[in-house]
């Protein structure tokens, strides 16, 4: 009875270690998939200024084509809040988010 019970333990120990290394992997590719699609999108967005005539009329359209660009490379169902600096400058090309 003693080593089946320490058996079981040992198997429940297991089972949460590896949850514990699903979950945390898991973390961790969607940190990596939202900083590579935080730098593309940011990238983009300037691309577009720049290639586009004259660019977006406004400081908010130049913002919309960064989450736009954002939101389609992102692949996760995760919640997402994107949270745009206020020293953001279209004229001088930074974007902070």
């Amino acid at each position: 009875m003693k080593k089946m019970l320490m058996a079981f333990m040992s198997i429940l120990i297991i089972v949460i270690f590896i949850m514990i290394l699903f979950t945390l992997h898991g973390r961790s590719y969607r940190q990596t998939e939202i900083n590579n699609a935080l730098t593309s999108s940011m990238r983009n967005a300037m691309e577009l200024l720049l290639v586009e005539e004259g660019g977006p009329a406004s400081q908010g359209e130049w913002e919309q084509m960064f989450i736009q660009s954002l939101v389609v490379q992102i692949k996760s169902d995760s919640e997402l809040t994107i949270h745009i600096g206020s020293d953001s400058d279209m004229e001088k090309g930074i974007l902070t988010a």
